[in-house]
């Protein structure tokens, strides 16, 4: 319908001229329609900051219903599609996260949190390249933005690119030196190299931001042992324990050390619950498997030892448990099972 102008003949059939009929009340009508649509407008800064408070505290159907009432009030708001991407990955259905980011970054394409988040939606779905491409875009954008590093730098060690890993997050650190999680990160990379010492001062630097950081405790007392300081490594293990009394990654750790003194006696009361709070880890069933073959208790031994195999049948912890499994059957005359472990 083509716009009526103030002179024109009135629409309404009346007569007169538009001016002089209908224009004023429309005019109150569009007046009010836009303030409607201005009051509309300077309630989605609170709606946002609502759904983002809902979301921190876990609340995500109460978040996703505020931020789709946002996209009512304001269609294609790319705060919205960005944070409902962000739900739908958290709920592990990356393909819908993808899907509403990038049209969230047809709206903002400037946004690095955007890319940061779509990397993360990527690297979930198992798409490394496009997650790649999705933080390096985000930090074309912003190359300080310190998450995208970090996870860049994850991205590599899981690569085991572990030099470019490092180079990441050594400018993570260098654009925010408190950030803890990218001092861990580097510790990890570190420790993967054998670059013992130096992996030690990033978990010790990561502990003194974060005292209670128990990951950091766990992999100290790990390098340590590295670093043939024993008894340093068990302090690490054992503040570990007292910060968390379910840290499994201690337990083991500490199980492990007793086992290679050969103090199978010593290694059980640690490797026990250690398997009571993780059920399914071959490492801590070829551990506890081993100290039970050592103190004569055969059936746990094969029971542990079957479990382990049947969990990682061609990992380190599998194929050790194989070999134990024939060691026992060749102890209790058992030649056949014995060969059918060894081959």
């Amino acid at each position: 319908m083509s716009k009526i102008s103030r002179n024109d003949p009135c629409r309404c059939g009346s007569g007169k001229k538009y001016k002089h009929c209908c224009l004023p009340a429309d005019a109150m009508a569009t007046s009010a329609q836009d303030k409607d649509r201005r009051d509309q407008q300077s309630k989605l800064p609170e709606l946002i900051k609502e759904g983002i408070r809902c979301y921190a505290a876990q609340q995500l159907d109460d978040a996703s219903q505020i931020f789709h009432t946002v996209l009512q009030m304001n269609p294609g708001d790319p705060d919205a599609l960005h944070l409902l991407g962000v739900i739908a990955r958290d709920q592990g259905d990356y393909s819908v996260a993808i899907n509403l980011i990038n049209k969230a970054i047809q709206v903002l394409p400037q946004e690095a949190n955007f890319y940061n988040n779509l990397g993360i939606s990527y690297r979930k779905s198992g798409d490394l390249k496009q997650a790649i491409s999705s933080y390096e875009t985000a930090v074309s954008l912003q190359p300080e933005h310190i998450q995208a590093l970090n996870n860049l730098g994850n991205l590599y060690t899981e690569q085991k690119m572990y030099r470019k890993a490092q180079q990441y997050f050594a400018r993570a650190l260098a654009a925010d030196p408190l950030f803890v999680e990218a001092h861990f990160n580097l510790a990890n990379a570190l420790q993967t190299q054998a670059e013992y010492e130096e992996a030690l001062l990033c978990y010790q630097q990561a502990l003194a931001l974060r005292p209670d950081y128990v990951e950091a405790m766990s992999n100290c007392g790990m390098v340590l042992y590295a670093l043939e300081r024993e008894n340093e490594a068990l302090i690490y293990f054992e503040k570990a324990i007292a910060q968390q009394a379910d840290f499994q990654p201690a337990y083991m750790n500490l199980g492990y050390i007793a086992l290679a003194k050969g103090l199978a006696g010593e290694a059980l009361p640690f490797l026990q619950p250690a398997n009571t709070l993780t059920p399914d880890h071959p490492d801590t069933l070829n551990f506890l498997s081993h100290a039970e073959k050592n103190l004569g208790y055969f059936d746990d031994a094969i029971a542990h030892a079957e479990q382990a195999y049947r969990l990682a049948p061609t990992s380190i912890a599998g194929l050790e448990s194989a070999v134990r499994l024939a060691l026992i059957a060749y102890l209790h005359n058992d030649r056949v099972t014995c060969a059918n472990w060894l081959t």
